[in-house]
């Protein structure tokens, strides 16, 4: 039957479509939790400065299935005490229920984990 056989399309496409959707609070919130991350391997967290969670030209969020992707930058301050830029990239694993690191790599060296390209 054409309608069942339309129907069944249509909900393999909502399925994938699930499988990339973050909505604007849980985007916000891996944001967060990416800043959190970062700031464990820096030298002054304390002094650690991000781009705004609204600065969408600084931030990029994505997620496939089970992983969500965060990456942007960080002025910091080096063992010197000289401020620094630095691009980030944090995977973490999407759940309902909490959330946990699953890569990081700062200025292209990885600190933790293997990098889930997708």
């Amino acid at each position: 039957d054409r309608s069942s056989a339309a129907s069944d399309v249509y909900k393999r496409q909502l399925a994938n479509i699930e499988d990339y959707y973050l909505s604007s609070y849980e985007s916000n919130y891996y944001k967060g939790m990416a800043e959190q991350h970062v700031k464990q391997y820096l030298k002054t967290p304390s002094a650690a400065s991000f781009p705004n969670l609204t600065d969408t030209s600084a931030w990029i969020v994505s997620r496939y299935k089970d992983t969500v992707t965060v990456s942007a930058w960080v002025d910091s301050q080096n063992s010197y005490g000289a401020q620094l830029r630095s691009d980030f990239v944090i995977q973490m694993s999407y759940a309902s229920q909490g959330t946990s690191l699953t890569y990081a790599e700062i200025e292209d060296k990885v600190l933790y984990g293997s990098f889930v390209s997708y």
